[in-house]
């Protein structure tokens, strides 16, 4: 869902694979690696993959109230573009 990010990764992270994400402290690390948590359990009836992810966490930094966040607007994203994609009815 994020095309820049997919296109620096050639395509996006792939499914089923172990991706590792290494930079300097404040890069944005841990907000990547909770999006991507989030965005690979999107159903494929919404465009993802139904997948599951493992978030392992080295350093004490998960927020589980920003990965609800994160989840949470996703889904009104869906919804919206769902409502807007509509087929009207006859």
């Amino acid at each position: 869902f994020v095309r820049f990010i997919d296109g620096l990764l050639g395509g996006g992270a792939a499914p089923g694979h172990l991706t590792e994400i290494v930079g300097p402290p404040g890069s944005g690390k841990t907000l990547l690696c909770l999006q991507f948590c989030v965005d690979c359990t999107l159903p494929r009836s919404a465009g993802g993959v139904d997948g599951s992810a493992i978030f392992v966490d080295a350093e004490g930094s998960f927020d589980p109230a920003c990965a609800v966040r994160m989840a949470g607007a996703l889904a009104r994203h869906c919804r919206r573009e769902g409502r807007r994609n509509a087929v009207p009815d006859a």
